[in-house]
């Protein structure tokens, strides 16, 4: 396969996998909205626990001093209301950690992906390493300008800024070769219509 047609397919996998991965970090973060959604449930159910078990108590020394079945069955029911919102608080409690992991783990494959991707194009065409660099750096002042703590690896959003800094030179490269078989095959062939 020519040097030109297999740049080709990887500009068009690149592409590809750039509206994917843009996709998928879309949907990432609306899981992730819905997980911290639910986690801001635990709290207050965390309150409710702890109100019911004040209630729980409170009924339970009552029951002791009147030693009525009135209070007893009052008692019974706050136990059954704090066992059930106990349970409700762990599956949450759970369910979150499950999600986060989930997230944190899908993040962690799509940034391998993209890095391998990011290295294939880093490789094939050396010359847009500057602007990918840039990019790069740029996305990280970004970051830092906002107050958020970098990591000492390329991130997605790094990857992502440069794989989108070298799509331009590739596509200009692209065409230049094109034009450039046009002219030579007119050269050599100057009576066959091209």
């Amino acid at each position: 396969m020519p040097l030109s047609d297999r740049r080709t397919a990887l500009y068009v996998k690149v592409v590809a996998s750039y509206h994917k991965a843009k996709t998928e970090r879309s949907t990432l973060a609306q899981e992730l909205e819905v997980a911290q959604a639910t986690a801001a449930q635990v709290p207050q159910l965390q309150e409710d626990l702890r109100i019911s078990r004040d209630q729980c108590s409170q009924s339970q020394e009552v029951a002791k001093g009147l030693a009525t079945k009135v209070e007893q069955e009052k008692v019974d029911g706050l136990n059954r209301k704090l066992g059930e919102v106990d349970e409700k608080c762990q599956r949450l409690s759970s369910e979150v950690t499950k999600q986060s992991t989930l997230l944190t783990e899908t993040a962690r494959k799509w940034t391998e992906e993209i890095s391998r991707l990011d290295r294939g194009l880093a490789a094939s065409f050396s010359e847009t390493q500057e602007a990918a660099l840039e990019a790069a750096w740029l996305v990280r002042e970004g970051c830092r300008a906002t107050g958020e703590e970098g990591s000492p690896c390329f991130s997605m959003e790094d990857h992502l800024a440069a794989m989108q800094a070298r799509i331009t030179p590739i596509t200009m490269l692209g065409h230049e070769l094109r034009f450039a078989a046009e002219e030579i095959y007119q050269m050599l062939w100057p009576t066959e219509l091209g």
